[in-house]
């Protein structure tokens, strides 16, 4: 099957997007509507080589409508959705983060037509990948000194448990203090299961952010407080 890319000059078929949640819904011009419509994905705030694409698609032969998605390269997968119905779509991606870009095309003669919107952002959208971790404060005590000069100290350690996430990149988050300038990078093996964090000098707790783009850290519930022993601490 031929594939070519067409542009919309007059009037386009895809005049909206926006992501919540995971699902990718738009809206088709009216009276207006594509014969099908075409879901590429790319790497997160990158543009999809159309170019690109339309010549990856042409050697995919009789898997182009297969209704499944197509790993066209390491960075590129596209799906066609031909079941065209009301004045809206919608697409639950799977993978995340990522750039997501749907574009309305036509059939005819054995060859499909994608075309381009002269507006690209009515037509793509970024999509986060967030992930929720959960916090809970311990204090314990430590004795040091010898014989008659002992002494016992509280130190506080946060207990931190990210959820598991799909497609993590190692180091895609890290954790911080404030007011210092050293980051310590989260690891995919840290990811699921509770680490314990030691507090800079004993008063700052510390921070989680994200270090790369489409990546978004959020805190699940409040800060629970408990003590715990043996600990195994990364600060």
């Amino acid at each position: 099957m031929k594939v070519k890319i067409e542009d919309s000059l007059f009037r386009p078929f895809i005049c909206g997007i926006q992501e919540n949640g995971g699902i990718i819904r738009w809206e088709y011009e009216r009276q207006n509507k594509p014969d099908m419509v075409l879901i590429v994905r790319t790497r997160y705030g990158k543009c999809p080589d159309i170019e690109l694409i339309q010549d990856l698609l042409s050697i995919q032969n009789g898997n182009l409508l297969s209704d499944q998605l197509i790993e066209l390269d390491n960075e590129i997968a596209c799906k066609f959705i031909r079941n065209i119905q009301g004045m809206s779509g919608v697409y639950k991606v799977n993978y995340t983060p990522a750039s997501y870009s749907v574009y309305g095309c036509k059939s005819s003669n054995d060859c499909i037509s994608i075309h381009l919107e002269q507006n690209g952002g009515h037509h793509q959208c970024n999509v986060s990948a967030v992930i929720e971790y959960k916090v809970e404060n311990v204090k314990r005590e430590i004795t040091s000194g010898w014989l008659f000069n002992r002494s016992r100290e509280s130190v506080s350690f946060s207990k931190i448990q990210i959820d598991p996430i799909d497609n993590y990149t190692d180091g895609a988050l890290y954790y911080c203090f404030e007011g210092s300038d050293i980051i310590f990078p989260i690891g995919k093996s840290m990811i699921g299961k509770p680490f314990y964090i030691r507090w800079f000098q004993n008063k700052n707790h510390p921070i989680i952010r994200s270090r790369y783009s489409g990546y978004t850290a959020v805190k699940r519930g409040g800060i629970t407080f408990g003590a715990e022993n043996n600990l195994s601490v990364l600060f």
